[in-house]
């Protein structure tokens, strides 16, 4: 009863955020087709990627045979909602200064969770069990990690197509000094305190509850039927 309540609760979800996404993709085209606001052809591509990305549990889950934590998907589900709906397709990334940031305060959170479900994965349960800071530690530095290496995807691409991902450029005029490293840092520190955030959070949940971490393990489909 519990497994049909998740799957129900599961696919409404889904399909909220699906119908949010379609009323995005046809405000999209008819931007496009009115020139109301100079659009591009690729927020198009974006929103339709968008689309596909909610399905990428579902397809995960078929192709391995596991089920993926009901958390974790739903934290990605509102994920693609702020950023790739509501943050690109929307343009709140552009109407609002501070969107970007969000989002660097946000992802960081569920890259904890997904460091939580690899944790899970690969530690002992008698480990599991007996502390909660292996599993708090090995998330947050997951998520740091994580941030880093976003940080030089951003570098590697303003190298290659100038695309001033790292905000080294104010218009024509280049940076320089601290101004030029403001935007890396204060992404580096943002991704920090969301991740410090959500390990504060889940250490609350978890000081008194040993079992709390056994919501991120990945189980086989073949075991709860």
């Amino acid at each position: 009863m519990k497994k049909y309540s998740e799957y129900i609760t599961n696919t409404k979800r889904r399909r909220v955020l699906l119908a949010y996404a379609l009323l995005i993709l046809c405000y999209n085209i008819y931007d496009y087709v009115t020139h109301q606001t100079s659009p591009k052809a690729m927020i198009i591509v974006q929103c339709l990627a968008g689309i596909a990305l909610i399905y990428l549990p579902h397809v995960l889950e078929v192709i391995s045979k596991h089920k993926l934590p009901l958390n974790l998907v739903h934290f990605y589900w509102l994920f693609l909602a702020i950023s790739i709906f509501t943050g690109t397709c929307l343009h709140f990334v552009n109407i609002f200064s501070w969107w970007d940031k969000l989002l660097h305060f946000v992802s960081p959170m569920l890259l904890t969770m997904v460091g939580y479900t690899i944790a899970m994965q690969l530690l002992p349960k008698d480990i599991q069990l007996q502390s909660p800071w292996l599993l708090l530690l090995f998330g947050f530095c997951f998520a740091g990690v994580c941030g880093v290496l976003w940080e030089f995807w951003e570098y590697i691409w303003d190298g290659i197509a100038d695309m001033n991902l790292q905000r080294y450029r104010s218009g024509k005029v280049l940076l320089e000094g601290r101004l030029a490293l403001h935007d890396t840092i204060f992404d580096l520190l943002t991704n920090t305190l969301g991740a410090l955030c959500f390990f504060i959070f889940t250490y609350s949940r978890a000081k008194n509850k040993p079992t709390y971490f056994q919501a991120y393990q990945i189980s086989s489909k073949k075991t709860q039927r």
